[in-house]
Order: structure tokens, then sequence, then C-alpha cells
């Protein structure tokens, strides 16, 4: 009676736990200390410059030392007010700097996605009525082609269908570390079981935010704001 894609992401924990020897392994408090050094050294030899995924606002990763693995990030904004063109910003600005990242957009396609990569990358107008620049244009195309991001458009997707493409590309990849989801409300839920709206998207946040942790990988997810 579940669907097809929860049931996948239900199978991989099973086969995480498995690999495992059928339990979690936790770190000991040792293990925990030396990590702990091993970051705040880090910190020490950057001298107060951000050691976390950088969002490309300087400002904005002096207040959050830029974004953590594990962490969940709400964007939220009014319909139209710029949130899905930030996130994206973000999603390149770390890109650019070697981070891997993917972008899981429920309304927009992919050639929309690439038509606004493509003007943030190359600081160009790429409305259809502009003023055509092939040669930048060009040249700001083939440069986004070449950094480690990638895009999928999953129209309606559920919690567990963008889990598991979270999962596929991170092991496809050998690494993911921001994730891009835009965005909540866009998202599919099971109130078939008698969940409300507001419960349902509850449950969502909550699962993301648990996936983050699992996936090692910062998640930015768009969320809208009612105008009034």
């Amino acid at each position: 009676q579940r669907p097809a894609a929860e049931l996948v992401d239900v199978a991989m924990d099973e086969l995480t736990k498995a690999g495992a020897g059928g339990r979690a392994e936790y770190p000991t408090m040792q293990e925990i200390a030396a990590a702990y050094w091993a970051e705040r050294e880090t910190e020490w030899a950057n001298k107060g410059k951000p050691t976390g995924i950088p969002s490309g606002l300087p400002d904005l990763d002096r207040l959050t030392n830029g974004w953590r693995p594990g962490q969940l990030v709400t964007v939220a904004g009014p319909t139209s007010g710029g949130k899905s063109t930030l996130m994206l910003q973000m999603a390149l600005h770390a890109a650019r700097r070697g981070r891997r990242a993917l972008v899981l957009t429920l309304e927009m396609d992919g050639k929309e996605i690439m038509r606004k990569m493509v003007a943030n990358q190359g600081r160009l107008d790429t409305k259809h009525a502009a003023t055509p620049n092939h040669d930048a244009e060009q040249a700001a195309l083939n440069a986004v082609a070449q950094l480690p991001i990638e895009v999928r458009y999953m129209p309606g997707a559920t919690v567990a269908e963008i889990v598991a493409e979270c999962h596929r590309e991170r092991a496809k990849r050998g690494r993911l570390d921001l994730v891009v989801v835009d965005h909540l409300q866009a998202m599919g839920a099971p109130q078939d079981r008698g969940q409300t709206r507001a419960a349902a998207l509850g449950a969502i946040t909550r699962e993301l935010k648990a996936q983050a942790g699992k996936l090692g990988a910062a998640i930015l997810m768009g969320s809208q704001l009612n105008r009034e």
C-alpha cells in the first residue's frame, strides 16, 4: 500500500544497516573530541573566515560560518519574491568553489534553470527580448556546464523521491555537499493517511532534516510565505 519511491528509501536504509553489520556505528567520545579539535584548528587557520559552504553573501557567511553538513536551512519568501534565484545563486557559488551541488526543482524545468545560471555566470540579461550577446552567452554556458552542479526537474515529487534522488547522486558522484529543494509547498505529500496539509509539510521538513545528516550535506529548502 506504500508508494514505490518510499519503499526504495526504506530499502536503501536497510542496505546501509546491513553493510554496517545490522546496526549503526556511533563514534566514541575520543573520536568526537578528535573531530572537534580538527574543526577548531581549521577555524583558527582560517583566521575567522567562514569554513563551511559559502553562500556568496559575505555578511551572511560571517554570521553562519557557511552552510554545514547536516543542516536544513529554510529560505522563505512570498511567491515571486526571488527565493528560487537566491538559492540557485548560492548553489552556483558553492560549485565554483569546488563543492558538489544538486538542484531539485519542482516547478522550473532544466532549460529555465539553465537560463538563470547562464545569466548569473555571465552577468547577462537572458530574457527573450534582450539584445543578444552570443559570444558572452556561449562562454557562460560552457563555464556552467563544467561546474560540479546537477539539476533535476521533478514536478510533484514526494519526499521519498527527493531522498532517493539525493542518495543516487551521492552514490554516483562519491559525495554531495549542497542540495537545493525548490520548493516545500510544491512537493507531493501522503495526505491519504488522514494527515492535514500542515502536518504533511511538517513531516516533509523533519524527513529532509534527518536526510541532511545521513547525506552529510547541507540542504537549502525554499518555502512560500503568505503575502498577508
